[in-house]
């Protein structure tokens, strides 16, 4: 009787120790699957982090290589603003050659012997006061436009280098307005005085250049 009790006891405590096991077994392996769970999303988070890393990385070189576009944008503009200075310059150059041509050049005593006295070209000078109320110098721009052959300046006697062009020729004493031709080396009266009008002027000069040459452009030549 005591035997097949203590057979039972045996088999329980077999029982517990294999139970007990199993149980640990399990806890071991449900941690064991949990840790690799959690290594598993810190791998991931890693990976991850490390993509997005490099993705912001090659972002960046693109980044970069839109900044050298931008560079070589510049040295475009900087080309076109070569071309428009150069455009610039040329529109200088043909205002400056068509005035030679037409319209009126302000000469005064500095510039007088390069661009009439010196010239072989016929020149009419206007000498005017800008302070006061007849300048004439509207008739005398209309005038230059429509008569051809002959080049026009203007001396404004109220500045001191053509108070000085204008005194060496007498004008001030004459009169205001005043008109000279230069068709030789002598100054030949046009006109003068609040009385001048264009037709009066135009009148003198036909009669003054009336047979003078012309050169190949229809401009007279001074006589010798």
């Amino acid at each position: 009787g005591h035997g097949g009790h203590a057979g039972v006891k045996m088999l329980r405590v077999a029982l517990l120790v294999v139970l007990v096991a199993a149980v640990t077994a399990q806890s071991c392996g449900h941690d064991h699957g949990h840790g690799g769970h959690v290594i598993g999303q810190s791998s991931m988070r890693h990976d991850h982090g490390h993509a997005h890393g490099h993705g912001g990385h090659d972002h960046g070189h693109g980044g970069h290589d839109h900044g050298h576009g931008g560079h070589d944008h510049g040295h475009g503009g900087h080309d076109h603003g070569h071309a428009a200075h150069d455009h610039g310059h040329a529109h200088v150059k043909s205002v400056h050659d068509h005035g030679h041509d037409h319209g009126v050049s302000d000469v005064d005593y500095d510039s007088f012997d390069e661009l009439v006295g010196n010239e072989a070209h016929v020149w009419a000078l206007l000498f005017f006061d800008e302070t006061a109320p007849n300048t004439f110098g509207a008739d005398w721009d209309r005038l230059s436009k429509s008569y051809k052959g002959i080049h026009f300046g203007s001396v404004n006697v109220a500045e001191d280098s053509g108070r000085e062009l204008g005194t060496a020729y007498k004008v001030i004493r004459e009169g205001l307005p005043n008109i000279k031709l230069f068709k030789s080396k002598a100054a030949t009266p046009i006109g003068q005085g609040p009385s001048l009008t264009a037709g009066t002027a135009r009148a003198a000069l036909d009669g003054q250049v009336a047979g003078l040459a012309k050169d190949s452009h229809g401009f007279y030549l001074k006589q010798a």
